[in-house]
């Protein structure tokens, strides 16, 4: 089973996974609602930097998983800037010893910045760069 999460403070993140779960026919859910990850394949984590870093909510989240509950992850940043990593949520992964099979950064509104991104654009972008890594 595939699964999406994401964590949003602005909205950005919750459009894109919305948007996500509806072309890939997967379910997204809001990490707040606290979702129970279970023998999943393939994770799809939604998120944002905050303050030039990943989401310490999402961290905190990803820090609750028991071993051999997740074997893949997938995922798609937001940011202002369209270029920053989630680099400790990586790393986080790697020793909880969850394959990253690929993060892909994507520019998202923020005050006057960017306005109206992500798009349909962005989340078409974002469905192939998933398509393509669990196919091959």
């Amino acid at each position: 089973m595939n699964k999406i999460i994401y964590f949003t403070k602005s909205g950005n993140s919750k459009i894109m996974a919305n948007g996500l779960s509806e072309v890939l026919n997967i379910e997204a859910i809001n990490i707040l609602d606290k979702p129970i990850i279970k023998n999943i394949e393939t994770l799809i984590v939604v998120s944002a930097i905050y303050k030039f870093q990943d989401s310490p909510e999402m961290r905190a989240f990803i820090d609750t998983f028991e071993k051999d509950s997740v074997n893949n992850a997938i995922i798609i940043t937001l940011s202002a800037s369209g270029f920053m990593s989630q680099k400790k949520i990586i790393e986080m992964f790697h020793k909880k010893e969850i394959r990253t099979l690929g993060e892909k950064t994507f520019k998202s509104s923020f005050l006057m910045i960017n306005k109206n991104r992500p798009n349909s654009g962005d989340i078409d972008n974002a469905k192939d760069f998933i398509i393509n890594i669990i196919k091959n």
